[in-house]
């Protein structure tokens, strides 16, 4: 009887995570289309699609890719009650999830206007040494976040229709890589339907087609 009780609490588990995942737009196989703008970039679609996920503590991580017409990016998203997560990485090419690392809530969805949080992330990336063979400091590649809910009920109109969002500000502050910011929309059972990426250097969007 105990094994039983213990097997019903396991699927209920499961079921109720896959649920979680699908409500945050993660859903194994789904497809988005994009329209992404980036600075000295052609505009061009890109498909999105939310592949095979991998179980971390309890949570599935799905890996997310996004084809450009010359590569394909990957990003590991989770969700959990608090919200839309994005793991780091455990390869170069944005592939695996580091089970190390905790994730970062980018987007919380049970929060009120004016709700904030913050985090601070090491550089991952690639670096290289200087003619003395000396490389970078480290400290000084940390990224410092800020975020902010701005709306959790804007009406966003897209090319896939009128959504309602949650929209998200992430003030991003780093010595050595700069400052941005970084506005998200996010709608239930899609996901970041928009992503605004603001540098001095540097500026991309992304929004949803269909």
């Amino acid at each position: 009887m105990i094994a039983i009780v213990l097997g019903l609490a396991l699927i209920t588990n499961a079921q109720h995570g896959d649920t979680l995942a699908a409500k945050h737009g993660l859903v194994e196989g789904q497809k988005f289309t994009f329209q992404s703008i980036a600075t000295q970039n052609p505009t061009e679609n890109i498909v999105v699609t939310v592949g095979k996920p991998t179980l971390v503590k309890g949570v599935k991580v799905f890996d997310v890719g996004s084809k450009y017409k010359s590569y394909t990016a990957h990003e590991q998203w989770g969700a959990s009650e608090k919200g839309l997560h994005r793991y780091y990485c455990a390869h170069m090419d944005g592939t695996g999830v580091a089970v190390d690392l905790d994730p970062i809530l980018e987007v919380p969805t049970n929060q009120a206007k004016g709700y904030k949080w913050h985090w601070s992330e090491p550089f991952r990336g690639q670096t290289m040494a200087d003619e003395n063979g000396k490389g970078p400091d480290m400290k000084k590649l940390i990224t410092y976040s800020n975020g902010e809910i701005l709306s959790t009920d804007e009406m966003l109109t897209t090319p896939a229709g009128k959504l309602k969002t949650i929209h998200v500000r992430i003030n991003r502050t780093s010595e050595g890589l700069g400052d941005s910011v970084t506005e998200l929309w996010f709608a239930f059972n899609k996901g970041i339907v928009k992503r605004s990426e603001n540098h001095k250097d540097w500026k991309r969007s992304l929004l949803l087609i269909k």
